[in-house]
């Protein structure tokens, strides 16, 4: 988000100068700081609170140069404006905050959402009798977006050999993988795709679990035949 907010700080204030300035004759200091307190608050929105502060910065600049007497000068006649200036610094920079905050909160609230269902789907795929090495790989690149999955089972030396695979080109060492998690001593989970996040990394665990279950029944079926 951040270099997202870093341009929006950058380019709103110009943007907003050059809609506000063919007005200046009609509209008041009050109103340029309401359109600018709005630019900051939409710049909070896009990429967090220090690209609303450079915003609130830059606005506070721009208010001063353009549209508080005399102009072109970072000098303020009245003391009334540098008053009104140095409040809008102020509660552009706390409502950025608590915009921040809040888009924090909502964040943190969807990946815990997100977590529950994937661990939740960990526990329907054992108890709907998904218990194959290839029900596994498909499940973990559905519920994390991944171009491909593999479960890879360390042979002699360094060779990898895949024990199950899901999706397009899936990884055939660890070292090819964008993601990798253990599920014991000699086999990986092997993701080829976006890099997962470290919240994403309880629920990645979890379906490795799985798979060393997996594994685990395998081997006690393949024993007892």
């Amino acid at each position: 988000r951040e270099p997202v907010g870093v341009v929006a700080a950058i380019a709103l204030p110009a943007a907003l100068t050059a809609a506000l300035l063919p007005a200046r004759t009609h509209l008041g200091l009050a109103t340029d700081l309401m359109v600018f307190l709005t630019g900051t608050v939409a710049v909070a929105l896009l990429g967090g609170l220090w690209p609303a502060v450079a915003m609130a910065v830059i606005g506070f600049l721009a208010l001063n140069w353009f549209f508080t007497e005399p102009v072109r000068r970072f000098t303020i006649a009245q003391p009334e404006n540098a008053f009104a200036l140095a409040v809008f610094v102020l509660v552009a920079v706390a409502v950025a905050s608590v915009v921040d905050l809040a888009a924090r909160r909502s964040a943190e609230a969807f990946r815990s959402r997100a977590e529950a269902s994937a661990l939740a789907s960990v526990s329907r795929s054992v108890l709907s009798g998904e218990n194959t090495a290839e029900a596994v790989v498909e499940r973990v690149r559905e519920t994390f977006g991944q171009g491909a999955v593999a479960l890879l089972e360390r042979g002699e030396g360094t060779t990898w050999t895949a024990v199950a695979a899901s999706g397009d080109e899936p990884p055939a060492t660890p070292g090819d993988a964008t993601t990798v998690a253990d599920v014991d001593d000699r086999r990986v989970l092997a993701l080829s795709g976006r890099p997962l996040p470290a919240g994403d990394r309880r629920a990645l665990d979890a379906f490795a679990s799985q798979a060393g279950v997996v594994m685990e029944q395998r081997r006690l079926r393949a024993q007892a035949e």
